[in-house]
């Protein structure tokens, strides 16, 4: 009912709930890559419409897995760079998407 398969190993929980929405994120980024967008754009369809597929399950599920957020931020910076070497660091792209709320 409300999207989370409860298990009783937490471990499979995590698997079996954030895997599926990881694969959903990944496809979104894909979709649009195949534009050539600005990076304030791509900035914008970041918050607008690949990170809310992963809003409520990495709420939900306490015990997320480290690897499982680094697999979420690798995605997100090969978007931002067409899988290219990155041009600004890490720390200034996120202070661009927090402060000027793009």
């Amino acid at each position: 009912m409300l999207g989370i398969t409860f298990t009783y190993n937490s471990n499979e929980m995590l698997n079996e709930n954030l895997n599926p929405k990881i694969k959903e994120f990944e496809q979104c980024l894909h979709k649009w890559s195949r534009w050539k967008l600005s990076l304030l754009v791509k900035i914008t369809i970041l918050k607008s419409f690949a990170v809310p597929k992963l809003i409520y399950p990495l709420t939900v599920l306490h015990n997320r897995d480290q690897i499982c957020i680094n697999k979420i931020k690798k995605l997100m910076f090969q978007f931002l760079w067409d899988n290219k070497h990155e041009k600004f660091s890490r720390e200034n792209i996120i202070h661009v998407m927090v402060v000027y709320k793009c």
